[in-house]
């Protein structure tokens, strides 16, 4: 199974776009998992959870919004607390999910690998100009063995670092 870190604020248009866009292009929905973190003032996504849970499984937690946009790396660790898959994807709320049977495609194209998409639609940041994303698939059991470290920021470059130095070896794949 695939957990993805999903945090959101008060974006509920695009975070329902995103999470329907997961769900309807997997091969299955026993694949995956979301989880979601947003804020408690976020009343407008909180009151839609039960709409949100009716289109994929969807695990949530409601914290403190800390520093904003500058917290990011923590939100994605309260995520990645209640994570039960084999594999975490750290992604953000404008992402949309083009690629079909993408649950299949992490699995058949793994083995003690951390896996970043060659491409992958997103709603407008600057990535979709150059066709990549940073939004990178880590092998959950690895992240564990390393101590769960935390993230630093979105795309932490340490993290790599020491998923490599375990022995995960970094592979761009089509999506």
């Amino acid at each position: 199974m695939i957990s993805i870190l999903l945090p959101s604020r008060k974006r509920l248009t695009k975070l329902t776009r995103c999470i329907r866009s997961i769900a309807d292009t997997a091969s299955s929905k026993d694949n995956f998992e979301v989880c979601l973190r947003i804020h408690r003032d976020d009343v407008e996504t909180i009151a839609a959870l039960p709409d949100l849970l009716k289109i994929c499984t969807v695990r949530v937690v409601i914290g403190l919004q800390h520093n904003g946009y500058n917290s990011l790396h923590w939100f994605y660790q309260e995520a990645a607390a209640i994570a039960r898959g084999d594999w975490v994807w750290v992604m953000n709320d404008d992402v949309v999910c083009r690629t079909y049977d993408w649950d299949k495609l992490i699995p058949e194209n793994i083995i003690n690998a951390i896996l970043m998409p060659e491409r992958f639609g997103n709603g407008g940041s600057m990535y979709e100009q150059c066709g990549t994303t940073p939004f990178m698939f880590v092998p959950n059991k690895s992240w564990v063995k390393c101590g769960r470290p935390e993230f630093v920021a979105q795309f932490d470059a340490s993290l790599w670092t020491l998923l490599r130095e375990h022995g995960y070896e970094t592979r761009f794949i089509p999506m």
